[in-house]
């Protein structure tokens, strides 16, 4: 063994050693200090450019293929978390009353969204026919009902026929009256619903409502709250979001919003220097080593256990002792 290979191999057992037991939370340390000190002097612009998020966004936004497995395997995953036992907690132990009334409150100032909600619904044609049709059914449920009773009389089965015979072309009359007065009847009661909907509640009662639906239900377990959907339901809802979410990636308006929020992002922390940008997301130095030492001790046991370790150091380093810029040194300090 030449002297490039002895080299070698010490530097091979130095780097293990480093990396082994208290030795390796003693280099993270100095590892991290050191990165803070340098990250101190540059700032978020000096290291990366904006085009580049923006273009790495875009990839795996809009054009990343993803596997067709993943609406079944979210599926599973809801149907798996629907059935856990942390089900049986009540809905009023996870979300906690003060959230719920800030919303309501919230909710209840947006009148010019509930107008906008109400205007929508109200010209809306589908849902005038709707509301004929439920007027319209109303009138014909208490006909039929009555009818129903009538023909429980003796012999009045055959006489309502007769009726029916001979007022045949009046009652098909008065029915398309009857649909043109519920049609008529639904319009005014959405018009008028449509223009009292800001106003005609208080802000402060619509909020007590709002508050007051949620009390009756936060006492009941989250297990009841989700029951009544399936596991074949679960998996079909996943699906029409996923589906839904594939259309919505690849539009140009997805698309704006990111960049959009990239531009804000790179205006707004361009200029911070990257240990304070650190600091303004809640990330010291602590942090940093604390995260390191808790996942690279395992995984270097792991390796060293395998034998994997040593190999992986020397790979990093083999190809500097054989380059002749080594061997050239070590010829001109061999005796």
């Amino acid at each position: 063994m030449d002297a490039a290979d002895r080299l070698l191999e010490a530097h091979v057992a130095y780097q293990l050693e480093r990396l082994r037991g208290a030795q390796f939370g003693t280099l993270v340390g100095a590892e991290v200090d050191h990165a803070l000190d340098h990250a101190a002097r540059l700032t978020l612009d000096d290291v990366v450019h904006r085009d580049q998020v923006k273009a790495v966004a875009a990839k795996y936004v809009s054009t990343f293929e993803l596997p067709g497995a993943i609406p079944e395997i979210v599926g599973e995953i809801t149907a798996a978390l629907s059935e856990h036992p942390a089900q049986d907690v009540e809905l009023g132990a996870v979300i906690d009353r003060r959230h719920v009334r800030a919303a309501a409150t919230k909710i209840a100032e947006l009148r010019s969204l509930r107008q906008a909600v109400a205007e929508r619904i109200a010209d809306n044609p589908a849902v005038q026919a709707w509301l004929a049709q439920y007027l319209l059914s109303m009138a014909t449920t208490a006909v039929n009902t009555n009818r129903s009773l009538l023909q429980r009389m003796p012999g009045m089965t055959a006489a309502l026929a007769a009726g029916e015979r001979v007022a045949g072309r009046a009652l098909r009359e008065v029915d398309q009256r009857s649909r043109e007065l519920a049609e008529r009847t639904a319009v005014i009661i959405l018009a008028r619903w449509r223009d009292s909907a800001a106003d005609a509640i208080d802000d402060d009662q619509l909020a007590e409502a709002l508050l007051g639906v949620w009390d009756q239900v936060a006492d009941r377990r989250m297990r009841d709250v989700l029951v009544g959907t399936d596991q074949d339901d679960l998996v079909d809802l996943v699906v029409i979001g996923y589906e839904l979410w594939l259309d919505l990636r690849g539009t140009d308006y997805l698309r704006s919003l990111v960049d959009t929020g990239i531009d804000y992002f790179f205006d707004t922390y361009g200029e911070f220097a990257l240990d304070a940008l650190l600091r303004e997301f809640g990330i010291d130095r602590d942090d940093l080593v604390e995260e390191a030492l808790r996942f690279a001790p395992g995984v270097i046991a792991r390796l060293d256990e395998a034998g994997v370790l040593a190999d992986l150091v020397r790979r990093q380093l083999v190809g500097f002792y054989a380059s002749p810029a080594a061997r050239a040194i070590l010829d001109d300090h061999r005796p």
